[in-house]
């Protein structure tokens, strides 16, 4: 049951992550006047309120809370789906550890390593055919 919540959630990270790379910031071009009046779709600050300056500085505080906006939801984005992978990953690997544990029993008796073919341990200095 473990084992299928960790597939999930390697899923969702992966997902999150894609949805993280692939969400557009928004470019910084500030529009006034007629070509903001024109692309209303786009974004742009439709009144005129007096002033090109003043139209510049509403546009650009505009602008700026979308652009900012576009790389809080990027970064939130990418960081739980990376936090939400690796945590899954290292939940399976210890399920996968812990299988492999029940399968192959620690105390299971293995030929020792000093112990050559003919039951002799080997000389001092590693030659197994002189005796």
């Amino acid at each position: 049951m473990t084992r299928i919540f960790s597939i999930i959630g390697i899923a969702i990270g992966i997902l999150l992550i894609i949805m993280g790379i692939a969400t557009s910031i928004p470019s910084d071009t500030i529009e006034t006047g007629t070509l903001a009046q024109n692309n209303r779709e786009r974004g742009g600050y439709q009144r005129y309120v007096g002033g090109d300056a003043y139209n510049f500085i509403i546009e650009s505080s505009i602008r700026g809370g979308e652009i900012s906006g576009g790389t809080a939801a990027r970064a939130v984005y990418i960081g739980s789906g990376a936090i939400i992978l690796s945590g899954s990953l290292i939940v399976l690997g210890t399920i996968l550890d812990k299988e492999k544990a029940v399968k192959r029993p620690e105390d299971a008796s293995f030929p020792s390593e000093n112990v050559v073919a003919d039951g002799e341990p080997p000389n001092d200095n590693g030659d197994e055919s002189a005796k």
